[in-house]
């Protein structure tokens, strides 16, 4: 099941010509991730107090057209493939059902501590699992 997010677009986050810079567009996947989790019941703190931290390991964005000062923009968030140490998803930032970015995300998990890979929390793999049963 995909989740959306949804954003409008100010001053800071457009160039001098009232396009969003191109960078922010990551930013905005991030905080949409961010608010999936909490709305599955978990957050960033409570993950990386089960001693992981899920770090970028690859990531791939489309851009299609730009997204312009206050446009509001979707950005939902589906997951494509969860393995043992690693999460890929796909995010589609749009504008009135307007695809204007499609990004791939992979995020890798690490002990916080040793910044050695290590595996899902076993909490964060079942809702995972679950979200991808709805794709």
């Amino acid at each position: 099941m995909a989740f959306s997010y949804q954003i409008r677009m100010c001053f800071q986050d457009v160039d001098g010509e009232g396009i969003v810079y191109h960078a922010n567009y990551l930013k905005y996947a991030e905080r949409a991730r961010t608010e999936w989790l909490i709305q599955m019941g978990l957050n960033n703190q409570e993950i990386m107090n089960m001693g992981v931290a899920m770090v970028l390991r690859h990531v791939e964005m489309h851009f299609v057209s730009p997204a312009r000062l206050d446009d509001v923009l979707d950005i939902n968030v589906r997951v494509l493939e969860s393995k043992n140490a690693s999460t890929t998803f796909e995010q589609v930032i749009s504008v009135n059902g307007l695809e204007r970015v499609n990004i791939k995300i992979q995020l890798a998990y690490v002990n916080t501590e040793t910044l050695r890979p290590t595996r899902i929390p076993a909490i964060l793999k079942q809702k995972y699992e679950e979200s991808m049963k709805g794709n």
